[in-house]
C-alpha cells in the first residue's frame, strides 16, 4: 500500500474504534491479533472513565508505512482511570 492508502486505513481504525458508536470490530479487521486484543482491553478502561470520550484529528501525516496522527480529545473524566503509574480516580474534570 502507498502512504495515502495507509492513511485511509488508519483513520478509519482510529476514528471507528475510538468515537461513538465504537466499532471494535475494525480492530480485528485491521490489525493483528494481539494489537487488537490490546486495544480492545484499553477501550475496557478508557470508555468508563471518559464515556462521553470523542476524539478529532487535526491532522493525518503519512510516509511510506508510518502514519501519524494529530489530534484532540474531548470528554469528562467520570470513572476510575488506570494507568501504568496507578488508578487516577474520578475527577468529573472535562478532558481538552
Amino acid at each position: 500500500m502507498g502512504a495515502e492508502e495507509n492513511k485511509q486505513v488508519v483513520l478509519r481504525y482510529f476514528l471507528e474504534s475510538h468515537n461513538a458508536p465504537y466499532n471494535l470490530d475494525v480492530i480485528d479487521e485491521l490489525c493483528s491479533a494481539e494489537f487488537s486484543k490490546g486495544q480492545r482491553a484499553w477501550q475496557a478502561i478508557e470508555r468508563p472513565a471518559v464515556p462521553d470520550k470523542h476524539f478529532t484529528v487535526i491532522d493525518a501525516v503519512a510516509e511510506g508505512e508510518t502514519v501519524v496522527l494529530y489530534f484532540n480529545l474531548k470528554g469528562t473524566h467520570l470513572g476510575d482511570l488506570w494507568t501504568p503509574l496507578g488508578t487516577v480516580p474520578a475527577t468529573g474534570k472535562t478532558i481538552d
